[in-house]
């Protein structure tokens, strides 16, 4: 998919600079279409920008990813105050070499979604931040400001990361972890992010997946964890989703430690190992239980998992 969000990036940068600051139509893209109204709008922009430096749209690409993985490495410095300093500088490199975010940027090419998830580690730290004190304004402002980014990045990924901090502060509330209070506040946060984001948000609705059932919409896959959790699996099929084997032994561990974790420690094992099991086929019922099943495909919850766990 690289090429291809290059291309509208490219076709973006041209526009601007013959005035056109929001291009409504792209006559060369099929029969021609409405070029941001189903992709989200803000990683072309970006990428037109870095193409402005460098002068040529491949070169603009990879310096995005680089720049991707910057943002969502040294985001994790910020959860030190949780973890401790060691850890999170351990989470930032690893970050930067996860098997499922390495495969989105460098396999799929998914560039939007890059975008997104360089977000996610900030967002987490801001929404435990809302959720812990109602006297700061700050972490509400920057828990808003980021749900309105990640929803012009990647409306999916935007919907998948609410859809899980929801889980994750309802179970840190259950566990008594936080104030109910402190659960509305963060709440109201990502819903006014989701509200200031609804001038590009609402037409975006309109047709496209939405509107389209199972069948039609495609990209719901579920994969077996024989060969999700299979390193040697990888070496036949390189672009085959995979969990990670380290996922899975970081899990043992923390389900073996139970009683020493955090209550929003145990609410992040519980929320995770939910969206992993979402990815197996013996769960598929349960997944299409979810509204909008058809374009919340349960592979899209594997960066908030990985995170959580």
């Amino acid at each position: 998919d690289t090429w291809g969000h290059l291309f509208k990036a490219q076709f973006l940068y041209r526009e601007i600079l013959n005035g056109n600051y929001y291009p409504q139509f792209m006559a060369d893209w099929y029969n021609g279409c409405q070029p941001f109204r189903y992709w989200a709008p803000l990683p072309y922009y970006l990428l037109a920008l870095i193409n402005h430096f460098t002068k040529n749209i491949f070169v603009a690409g990879n310096y995005y990813i680089f720049f991707c993985a910057l943002l969502g490495g040294t985001s994790c410095l910020l959860l030190a105050r949780r973890i401790g300093l060691w850890p999170a500088l351990m989470l930032g490199i690893i970050w930067l070499i996860w098997p499922d975010n390495v495969q989105i940027a460098l396999s799929e090419g998914n560039l939007p979604r890059v975008l997104a998830t360089a977000f996610l580690p900030f967002l987490m730290y801001t929404f435990m931040e809302t959720v812990r004190t109602q006297k700061n304004i700050w972490p509400f402002l920057f828990t808003l400001i980021i749900i309105h980014i990640v929803i012009l990045c990647h409306a999916m990924i935007g919907a998948v990361y609410i859809i899980g901090l929801l889980m994750f502060g309802f179970l840190w509330w259950l566990f008594g972890g936080c104030s109910f209070t402190g659960l509305i506040h963060s709440i109201i946060a990502m819903v006014l992010g989701v509200i200031s984001s609804a001038w590009w948000l609402l037409p975006s609705l309109k047709g496209g997946l939405t509107s389209m059932g199972n069948n039609a919409a495609g990209g719901v896959r579920y994969v077996l964890p024989s060969i999700s959790f299979n390193p040697f699996f990888r070496f036949t099929n390189k672009e085959e989703f995979y969990w990670g084997i380290s996922l899975l032994v970081v899990t043992l561990i923390s389900v073996t430690l139970w009683k020493k974790k955090t209550a929003w420690g145990k609410s992040l094992i519980i929320v995770g190992l939910f969206l992993i099991l979402l990815t197996f086929p013996v769960f598929s019922w349960l997944h299409q239980l979810l509204p909008l099943n058809q374009i919340l495909w349960p592979l899209r919850f594997s960066t908030f998992a990985s995170l959580a766990l």
